[in-house]
């Protein structure tokens, strides 16, 4: 319906939210030392955002599990619209806003720094490499930043099915709920 259809907007309105954010905090006048790189000051790089409502984007690569992701070295985003077209009970990311940003981050690390994460497998229970943890924990950093909200929250499905969260931690003590 129409609400879902909204999930685009909304993840153009949370790109647009960490872009005045990065100008803001790291712009040129935050660039205060001798080589440093502000953020621009008039566009973003360019970053092209897939979501289709319905659709699970790692479909791509043969897998079912809905998930979202950033694509290292192509600037693009994939944001989960669902399962097999099922958006009442499947992990739907598109007004997750902590996923939407956390991807973005990766994004923003990709283009803008020197990145040397491997990438792989996460679940935030098991030893993973340290590049991938920084990289990890610069996602989670950039979302709560721009949200100024030290939840990190990931819901699944909709109004009209089931819904519920994966999981809302709280970045700053690490609680569950």
């Amino acid at each position: 319906d129409g609400a879902i259809l909204g999930g685009a907007f909304n993840i153009l309105d949370q790109l647009l939210d960490a872009n005045e954010y990065l100008k803001a905090q790291a712009g040129t006048s935050a660039c205060t030392f001798t080589g440093c790189v502000p953020f621009p000051a008039t566009a973003a790089p360019k970053v092209e955002a897939y979501w289709e409502k319905g659709f699970n984007p790692n479909a791509y690569f043969g897998d079912s599990q809905g998930l979202s992701f950033y694509l290292p070295g192509y600037d693009r985003l994939f944001i989960s619209g669902g399962n097999d077209g099922d958006t009442d009970t499947a992990d739907t990311d598109h007004f997750d806003n902590s996923i939407i940003l956390h991807e973005y981050g990766h994004f923003i690390e990709d283009v803008l720094t020197i990145s040397d994460s491997p990438g792989g497998y996460h679940d935030g229970l098991a030893a993973i490499d340290p590049r991938l943890a920084w990289s990890e924990a610069w996602g989670n950093f950039l979302q709560a930043a721009v949200r100024n909200d030290p939840h990190y929250i990931d819901t699944y499905g909709n109004s009209d099915g089931t819904t519920d969260t994966y999981f809302f931690l709280n970045l700053e003590d690490a609680s569950v709920s």
